[in-house]
């Protein structure tokens, strides 16, 4: 588990550093003690995890590449701009379970 999550939560840092994701901080982003921050930021880390439990069983080359797959399949343009990560996460998530049937449909056929 950890492993995956540390995968995944590092692609999600990567797509913010590059400009295609972005974590909404609330109203008051500069204020420490900003509650709505707080708890916005908990729900994308929920949201994380559970895009990290879907991915039970997944290669490590696998995981990388869903983040990349996951955008790919979104009708977006980079005119856009950066994406929300809740929304980004929830694709995610729909993604990685789409990957887990195709993968079990793969290996029911060929026995």
């Amino acid at each position: 588990y950890k492993a995956r999550y540390s995968i995944l939560c590092s692609s999600c840092d990567e797509l913010t550093r590059v400009g295609l994701l972005e974590r909404d901080r609330g109203k008051n982003a500069d204020r420490n003690e900003d509650e709505d921050a707080i708890n916005h930021d908990g729900y994308w880390i929920e949201l994380l995890k559970k895009v990290t439990n879907a991915t039970e069983g997944m290669s490590g080359r696998a995981l990388r590449k869903l983040p990349f797959l996951t955008i790919a399949g979104m009708n977006r343009s980079m005119s856009d701009g950066p994406m929300k990560i809740e929304v980004f996460l929830e694709a995610a998530y729909d993604k990685a379970l789409l990957e887990k049937r195709e993968r079990e449909n793969l290996g029911n056929t060929s026995a």
